[in-house]
């Protein structure tokens, strides 16, 4: 997952482009925003992992006609709290729908979605439109489940060579963004007049055999795209399937290559022009002189659809109360402690073996201990025993740190070990994992909250995975300035090499990247109440003691 934008969600009525770092981390006062962000991607990643063929009636579907689901009460990520539509859209939205952009990979996925017909008090709301926009082959599909049409615009792009073309393809990109979002009418009309020039100038390096031409376009209706004219053709409902779809609708209307669709779903292939299961439409013959032979092309697309969204996981650590106990028991799904050690001895990890190697290694950095011996008692309950210098401990009898440390700490190993190590060598299979952790310092001494730095930047590079941090720590960020410094890089290494991105949340305005310099220090500045709370108030002690004598 490379950037996140949404509207109407929580306390934004337009949040923009977000992008995210290999380690990134969110600050800022209460209530300034960081949580909305955690949520909208978990709840954006959730639904479009698990878009889905719905049956129920939604809206103006009262023909049978389905629609995807989108779900507010999650798929995965029961504990965001979310709940209903009603309470997930911002106070003060524009317009009742709420809008998520989520970029994949090359694919930017726009999801539409609006109240379900039984009211905004429900778990579960309508998608009224899906937009993929394949950035790789410069494809923009757009399925509209309000009008039921469905529509797939192919750029033309030849360039000859001339390294001027991506600049104005990027520039082109970028008005075309700025036309959909702008609202001003002024500045509409002068970034429409500058989009009409750029696309002249593009014009000269595209070419399609002897035609010079921009792009082209197909559309249908939905019914004829997903039904195939009557047909009752059987569809997932999920993203890459109505990509797959579209694939299938290049052949089902050419006349080069045509087919029949059985009653039993099968196609059978024939030699005979006369044979066209869509009657020959004029918007049918249209199409087909648009489509020629993408066929392949636009299932090729499908299928990296396919694997980029698929691939990424998503883990939740979110903020937690800690409970000091001898026995934790697993049917309190409340106690965090108890069901972290739930799952780590679950998975049955040995001694020697990367997990325990992994949990040994950071227990010893912050002090904890050099290992831990859980023991099950009836497989309804678990005491965990740490051991130290001075023999064996049970773990409650440890401060509330170590406490709130190990519950990480076994989250990770756990993590590590279901998903299977990296492999550096090429020898597994890899996964992108990407894990949102709220408030990690919470009773943590200032030297172990700068040592959390540490632990996210070695897990970063060794396995490869993503974090995005919430925090309220001066520690944690200043640890990172030091790790930023000792990289020694120049300002154009930086920008390559460095896996930290700080986003400050201010109460009023846009999160703004701090942007690191190579000395480690900010190109930005913090809002009050943050980095100089500490100075001020040590200012204030100096101008008392003066006052004394």
């Amino acid at each position: 997952m490379k950037s996140i934008s949404f509207k109407n969600f929580r306390r934004f009525t337009d949040f923009p482009e977000f992008k995210f770092g290999d380690i990134t981390i969110l600050v800022g006062g209460n209530n300034a925003g960081k949580s909305t962000l955690q949520k909208a991607l978990l709840l954006v990643f959730d639904n479009i992992r698990s878009l889905r063929k719905k049956t129920a009636v939604f809206g103006p579907f009262n023909d049978g006609f389905t629609a995807p689901q989108f779900r507010f009460d999650a798929n995965e990520f029961h504990d965001l709290n979310l709940g209903t539509y009603e309470r997930a859209l911002c106070n003060f939205a524009h317009g009742e729908n709420m809008e998520f952009t989520l970029c994949i990979d090359s694919f930017y996925i726009r999801v539409v979605v609006e109240p379900d017909k039984a009211g905004a008090n429900q778990p579960i709301a309508k998608v009224a439109m899906i937009e993929v926009n394949d950035t790789k082959r410069h494809i923009l599909y757009t399925f509209d489940f309000n009008t039921r049409r469905m529509r797939a615009e192919f750029e033309q792009i030849a360039g000859n060579g001339d390294p001027r073309f991506d600049k104005i393809q990027t520039a082109i990109a970028d008005l075309r963004k700025k036309l959909a979002e702008e609202k001003d009418p002024f500045e509409a009309a002068m970034a429409n007049q500058e989009l009409e020039k750029l696309l002249k100038i593009r014009n000269a390096f595209v070419h399609n055999g002897n035609e010079m031409r921009e792009s082209s376009t197909i559309e249908t209706d939905l019914n004829d795209y997903l039904g195939i004219k009557g047909f009752d053709r059987a569809v997932s409902g999920v993203l890459p399937s109505y990509l797959e779809n579209i694939e299938a609708y290049t052949w089902t209307i050419g006349s080069r290559t045509v087919a029949s669709i059985n009653m039993d779903g099968t196609v059978t292939h024939s030699d005979s022009e006369e044979t066209n299961v869509m009657n020959g439409t004029e918007e049918d013959r249209a199409n087909e002189q648009v489509l020629g032979d993408k066929s392949s092309f636009i299932l090729e697309s499908a299928s990296s659809l396919q694997s980029e969204i698929c691939r990424p996981k998503a883990f939740y650590i979110h903020a937690h109360g800690i409970l000091q106990k001898m026995l934790y028991t697993i049917d309190d799904k409340n106690d965090f402690m108890a069901q972290a050690i739930h799952r780590y001895a679950r998975c049955g990890v040995q001694v020697g073996s990367a997990p325990d190697l992994f949990l040994r290694k950071w227990m010893e950095e912050f002090g904890i201990g050099f290992g831990c011996q859980i023991e099950s008692f009836g497989g309804e309950g678990y005491t965990i025993k740490i051991e130290t210098h001075g023999g064996l401990v049970n773990l409650a009898d440890l401060g509330m740190g170590s406490n709130q440390l190990m519950v990480l700490l076994l989250s990770l190993a756990t993590i590590m070990f279901e998903e299977g190590f990296h492999d550096n060598d090429g020898g597994k299979s890899y996964t992108p994992k990407f894990i949102i952790i709220e408030e990690p310092e919470q009773n943590l001494h200032p030297r172990l909250q700068s040592k959390l730095a540490d632990l996210f930047a070695a897990v970063a590079k060794d396995e490869s995975y993503k974090f995005l941090v919430e925090t309220h720590s001066e520690y944690l960020i200043r640890r990172t300035q030091v790790l930023v410094a000792e990289m020694n890089l120049t300002e154009e290494e930086l920008e390559k090499q460095n896996p930290f991105k700080v986003y400050y949340f201010p109460h009023n305005g846009s999160a703004y990247d701090m942007k690191y310099l190579p000395s480690g220090r900010f190109d930005n500045k913090f809002d009050e109440g943050f980095f100089d709370e500490s100075a001020k108030w040590h200012m204030e002690i100096l101008k008392k003691e003066k006052a004394r004598k």
